[in-house]
């Protein structure tokens, strides 16, 4: 698929061993972005399970390493599914307003969160000055 249909990008956390050095990846997640007015289709579900065996077969990431894959278009074909591959991968495809309504939704309640922590008194007059 030409590079001009997509992006794709990849994050790790890190694993530490008991000692607290860095000791390889815990986890890592691939995502795939497709652009605007994309359908994704099996075929864009198979080609993020191939890059998280690509991944693997190079030796990159112990085999307890959990890897997960995004794939974000503007549409979803029919019966499309999460897929969880052996014990630990896990392919998503997903619709780009329902990663930003889950996105607003978690960050909005954060929001509410924030403004109920704070203090209900009047700020101090010193520090209206500073």
């Amino acid at each position: 698929m030409p590079l001009s249909d997509s992006s794709i990008g990849s994050y790790a956390a890190d694993y530490y061993g008991e000692n607290g050095e860095p000791y390889g990846f815990r986890k890592i997640l691939v995502v795939e972005l497709k652009r605007g007015g994309f359908t994704i289709t099996q075929a864009e579900m198979d080609q993020a399970r191939d890059y998280i065996k690509e991944i693997r077969s190079a030796g990159c990431v112990d085999k307890q390493t959990q890897m997960e894959a995004y794939i974000l278009g503007s549409k979803m074909e029919e019966g499309l599914e999460p897929t969880i591959i052996g014990n630990s991968a896990r392919l998503n495809p997903m619709i780009y307003g329902n990663l930003l309504s889950g996105a607003h939704a978690r960050t909005f309640h954060l929001h509410r969160q924030i403004e109920a922590s704070r203090p209900l008194t009047e700020v101090d007059p010193e520090l209206k000055i500073v």
